[in-house]
């Protein structure tokens, strides 16, 4: 395969896979802590495919992630190649203890959901339950952008912090579910829009993670936040995203 004929962003990103396969083999065979990835894994899916699914990531974060333009001929696609080709398995190995810690901290936010004998308590259960289902599913480690990949354990740890402080302020729990939900609602609706017209929706997905950081901030102080980020705020970068 010429890079002529892998114009795409995946055709590229097999094309690497395929000139850099020892550096693949390498990783399969000396991924560390595979034993707990399958184990915290087991629930969503098979070991296996999250071992390719860290190695896609690690070829995305590595080659990718900031390349303004992909590659449309040999040369090009030759010095890529060969500026990320010592990288590849020291990343691959920084991605896979990130993803364990995730799992490490999904695995305990639902054991705490299942013991919640509260009945006050279940809305605020139902919508972390919810949550956790856009943020940790079978093929969440490929479609977590790569910047916010590092992120996803203090966002489970936020939803922890949540669940143990809930019932002391149940009013204010409900007051920022339905601010969030109107903001997800929103984001869905114009995602769905562009989608069907074929248009790019790279701020909305920026806009999707900065939810994530609201929720933090909303609640679960403490944790802080990786930039600033308010209702306020929020708001501002909404309008800007649907009228430009």
């Amino acid at each position: 395969e010429t890079v002529a004929l892998q114009s795409t962003r995946q055709g590229i990103k097999r094309l690497l896979m395929l000139s850099l396969h020892q550096q693949v083999d390498l990783l399969r065979k000396n991924m560390p802590k595979q034993k707990e990835l399958a184990l915290y894994y087991v629930s969503l899916g098979k070991a296996e495919d999250l071992r390719e699914s860290i190695i896609s990531q690690t070829f995305e974060q590595v080659f990718l992630q900031d390349l303004q333009t992909l590659p449309r001929d040999n040369k090009t696609f030759q010095l890529l190649l060969d500026k990320g080709r010592a990288k590849v398995v020291k990343a691959g190995q920084s991605i896979a203890e990130q993803v364990l810690e995730a799992l490490q901290s999904y695995t305990e936010l639902q054991h705490k959901l299942a013991s919640v004998k509260a009945a006050a308590l279940t809305p605020v259960v139902q919508d972390i339950q919810q949550h956790m289902q856009h943020l940790i599913y079978p093929d969440f480690v490929q479609h977590t952008p790569a910047q916010w990949l590092p992120h996803l354990p203090r966002f489970i740890q936020a939803s922890l912090l949540r669940l143990e402080k809930a019932g002391q302020n149940l009013k204010q729990d409900q007051a920022n579910t339905a601010t969030l939900q109107q903001f997800l609602q929103q984001y869905q609706q114009e995602k769905e829009q562009r989608e069907t017209h074929n248009e790019d929706i790279s701020t909305l997905v920026e806009f999707r993670w900065l939810l994530e950081e609201l929720r933090v901030s909303l609640f679960s102080q403490s944790l802080k936040t990786s930039i600033p980020i308010s209702i306020k705020r929020a708001e501002k970068h909404w309008l800007a995203i649907i009228s430009p």
